[in-house]
């Protein structure tokens, strides 16, 4: 059975020698849901994600520290060696116990142009601070996609605590993709209509403080990590990329790759209609590279 963990929305990715968790940062116009994907009415069956600590369990991994292929550092802000954390900002942590077969990147956001006729793409994003001056990553990827294996989509578990209470099961439908062996569990971590719409003469000055505020609270989950944006445009101005024509991961379809303001519009238009609009969140992502010899 394949196992596709598809991430949408804002996350940062700490990656230790034994285990990897994945972070999400609280931000009130956020929702954050998890399920597998009905293609009838996908948000009928998106159930709540809790606050505090989630685990899967059933998820079958590879055998060491690294996937192939391994966390993208030229679509991910990449940074090593910072171990402490934050909870001031935290909603909740999901555990894994092992990494993923592979890591797969979506819907890349490209460098924009300069604000000119016939401008040219930047160097690099202008990320500033301790941590940020060094980063360089030719684009910021979308949607993450974590591939794992089980025995069966019913070994599958999700388990939630608060605090130090134990483990308690969480429910999801179990929705088989149409080869009958592939289970895609997605976690939401971002806005629906948290942004104004394309004609509000608001919308751009919105986009500018939504964006900035994602990312002071994405970067506050690790303790000590300094990324600061220099400039903002560079990260509103551009455009999400349309669905690719083939996602190449084994039993995940191209239009389960859209986020939770493009569902409607795909369910009424269909995935060709989808992307160029200004995208927040599905680019707001970090990874915090622990491994050894990293």
């Amino acid at each position: 059975m394949n196992v596709n963990l598809v991430f949408h929305g804002v996350f940062a990715f700490v990656l230790n020698d034994g285990s990897l968790d994945v972070l999400f940062p609280y931000f009130a116009p956020h929702q954050y849901l998890f399920g597998s994907w009905h293609a009838a009415d996908p948000m009928r069956y998106f159930e709540p994600l809790p606050k505090g600590d989630v685990k899967i369990g059933g998820l079958k991994g590879c055998t060491g520290r690294r996937p192939d292929p391994d966390f993208p550092k030229d679509l991910v802000p990449t940074v090593h060696g910072l171990r402490e954390r934050s909870n001031d900002v935290l909603f909740c942590a999901l555990h894994l116990k092992e990494y993923p077969l592979a890591v797969h990147a979506f819907r890349a956001y490209d460098k924009p142009n300069e604000l000119k006729p016939g401008g040219q793409p930047i160097k690099r994003f202008p990320f500033g601070g301790v941590h940020g001056t060094g980063l360089e990553p030719k684009a910021m990827a979308g949607p993450m996609v974590l591939r794992y294996q089980s025995e069966s989509a019913d070994a599958v578990e999700v388990q939630f605590r608060f605090r130090e209470e134990a483990y308690r099961p969480l429910r999801f439908d179990r929705f088989l993709e149409a080869d009958r062996n592939t289970l895609n569990l997605h976690f939401f971590s971002e806005g629906e209509k948290d942004i104004p719409g394309p004609k509000d003469p608001d919308r751009g000055p919105q986009v500018c403080i939504h964006y900035q505020e994602i990312w002071k609270r994405l970067t506050g989950l690790i303790a000590g990590l300094d990324i600061r944006l220099d400039q903002l445009w560079p990260f509103v101005t551009g455009h999400l990329k349309k669905l690719p024509a083939n996602t190449g991961v084994p039993g995940l379809p191209k239009e389960q790759l859209a986020d939770l303001d493009e569902i409607g519009q795909l369910l009424q238009d269909g995935a060709d209609s989808l992307g160029g609009d200004i995208d927040d969140c599905n680019k707001a992502h970090i990874v915090v590279d622990n491994r050894r010899g990293s």
